[in-house]
């Protein structure tokens, strides 16, 4: 069941991904010829690449926080007893889990109190735009909740490889 909702989340974020930089390409492409070929600039398509540029940098940033992308300097922890590199993991993670939290809660009434505002060239309502912050916050929720629990179960001693062959012969 987990290895499904992985492949269907990963999936989902690949396509809205690709989704919103097609937007936002082919809406440049647009002003580029609108406004250079035939003298006539669009109202709208600034703004259009710009909302999905917003989308597409949090639903990036969430891909990147669950497949571990983001840089990080570990030498110091990687020469810790691996003991302790687990308690330390755990308790960062935990940590980035309560401010994911924050970013989710406070991104929901960010969008809620921009539900009035309307954009000027596409005249779309602005929670629209703002709905990236807590939608970007659930995806890193589930993604961290997911290092916690592994970070859980080194500390147990059970491996990592040991419980995916476990997931793997449920399914």
């Amino acid at each position: 069941m987990q290895w499904k909702v992985e492949r269907w989340m990963a999936r989902s974020i690949d396509i809205c991904l690709v989704v919103f930089i097609s937007i936002m390409f082919i809406s440049v492409i647009l002003q580029v010829f609108f406004r250079y070929v035939l003298e006539k600039p669009l109202s709208w398509s600034e703004e259009l690449a710009r909302f999905a540029f917003v989308w597409l940098s949090f639903i990036g940033a969430a891909m990147a926080f669950g497949k571990r992308l983001h840089f990080g300097i570990d030498y110091l922890v990687n020469k810790l007893p691996h003991r302790f590199r687990s308690a330390l993991e755990l308790a960062t993670g935990c940590l980035v889990f309560i401010f994911i939290l924050v970013l989710i809660v406070q991104g929901y009434h960010t969008t809620f109190s921009a539900k009035l505002f309307r954009s000027a060239g596409l005249n779309l309502r602005m929670d629209a735009v703002f709905a990236a912050i807590p939608v970007a916050g659930i995806i890193m929720a589930y993604y961290m909740a997911r290092q916690i629990i592994e970070s859980i179960r080194k500390l147990a001693g059970q491996h990592p490889s040991e419980q995916i062959s476990e997931s793997r012969s449920g399914e």
